[in-house]
């Protein structure tokens, strides 16, 4: 089975079992969202960046919000995760009158999503809101007719995987003050990998700034093709950079970073220090086999 196969239904399998939970399971609800976001994670290493997202409406909000020099990674995660749970609510209880009006001049709306999202709103017209009135900018949106399942599935899996990105961003936040949220972005973009993957290409390029060596050289006028990152990476002897296998993913989801003797986790948090077996932000075990 093609890997990206694979892992698309890896993916779906765990958002079966997130819908499948409601509010009330508690524990499990969170344990199913943490491994259905993981697994998203690993299709994103694994992905170029045009193909990261279902709807090209999502990938074109997203890019506008990311690029935005005001773009504050927290604040569009909590936009995401917002627009997201309107597409859950439509899937699992669409009879619910509260969810067939939405006022877009709602303090909740106006707070997380369109105070926050450049054209936010559109991501309501996605799910298959309608104006009240005619006019497109009214502020009363209804569902005038039923639910697509298969759409807000995939809608709510976008809004997800737009929380992963921005997550995987982050690691702006542990490269260093010479690296910029733009820096991080624009990598993300040209090259397919996880974020570590991200780190040592923006530390690369910081060395090469510097005058310092570096283990990987870029060549940035060949393309993405048949699983090789966009300006593709070549080691020092030059051989070509292999993509990672989904194991490999698995195995590296946590990396080694030389400056400090730290661990990057999954959540691009350097703060696993020594033989410290979890982050201690989010709680994640290091695999056995980099104990």
């Amino acid at each position: 089975m093609n890997e990206e196969v694979e892992l698309r239904s890896r993916v779906d399998e765990y958002f079966l079992m997130f819908v499948s939970h409601d509010e009330s399971t508690g524990t499990e609800k969170v344990t199913a969202k943490r491994d259905l976001e993981h697994s998203l994670e690993l299709l994103l290493s694994h992905l170029p960046h045009k193909r990261k997202f279902q709807f090209p409406k999502v990938s074109a909000i997203f890019q506008v919000d990311v690029e935005n020099p005001e773009c504050r990674a927290s604040r569009s995660i909590r936009a995401w995760d917002a627009l997201a749970k309107y597409c859950m609510n439509l899937l699992s209880q669409p009879w619910r009158k509260e969810y067939q009006t939405l006022r877009l001049y709602s303090g909740y709306v106006k707070h997380n999503v369109t105070n926050i999202l450049i054209s936010g709103e559109d991501m309501f017209y996605l799910m298959g809101y309608e104006p009240l009135q005619r006019r497109r900018n009214s502020q009363t949106l209804i569902m005038k007719g039923p639910v697509d399942p298969d759409l807000l599935s995939l809608l709510s899996l976008d809004c997800l995987s737009a929380v992963v990105e921005l997550r995987m961003l982050r690691i702006w936040e542990t490269v260093g003050q010479a690296v910029t949220w733009y820096d991080v972005v624009e990598a993300r973009k040209e090259f397919v990998g996880s974020p570590g993957h991200t780190a040592q290409v923006l530390a690369h390029r910081l060395r090469e700034k510097s005058g310092g060596g570096g283990h990987l050289a870029l060549l940035p006028d060949q393309l993405y093709s048949g699983g090789v990152p966009v300006g593709n990476l070549l080691d020092l002897d030059g051989s070509m950079y292999q993509p990672r296998t989904m194991d490999e993913h698995v195995r590296d989801s946590y990396h080694y970073v030389t400056h400090g003797g730290q661990w990057m986790c999954p959540d691009g948090h350097l703060v696993v220090h020594g033989d410290r077996r979890t982050c201690s932000v989010c709680g994640r075990s290091r695999p056995n086999d980099l104990l």
